[in-house]
């Protein structure tokens, strides 16, 4: 969940759907949620990412994984109206519980997410 927000903003869920081969990912946001499979092939072990959101639009993502703990995602989605475009996103993880996602945008927008602490 973001930070800023403690889960309003923001609330993301990882989740082995097939152990060591496939994660799904779901967010969720005031305005929408999406739900996405995370692959790597297994011969090139390129991880991509394949998904959709409740208002039309699909997406592929790319990673490459720059360094320990830091990867770069490369979004190219279509929008139900069919507008194409690409997005950057870097992430870095800070810490086991904690990762900081910024998406490249003419005016950069940084999110801190963290583990969601259950009583």
């Amino acid at each position: 969940m973001d930070t800023a927000t403690q889960g309003k903003l923001l609330k993301t869920t990882y989740a082995w759907k097939i152990p060591g081969e496939v994660i799904e990912v779901t967010s969720h946001e005031p305005q929408k949620e999406s739900i996405s499979l995370i692959i790597a092939h297994p011969v090139t072990h390129q991880v991509t990412q394949t998904g959709a959101n409740s208002d039309g639009t699909i997406f592929t993502t790319s990673w490459d994984f720059k360094a320990l703990g830091h990867s770069q995602l490369k979004v190219a989605y279509t929008t139900r109206d069919g507008t194409s475009g690409t997005l950057q996103i870097n992430q870095q993880l800070k810490g086991p519980d904690s990762l900081i996602q910024t998406l490249l945008l003419t005016k950069p927008i940084t999110i801190q997410m963290n583990h969601e602490i259950k009583p």
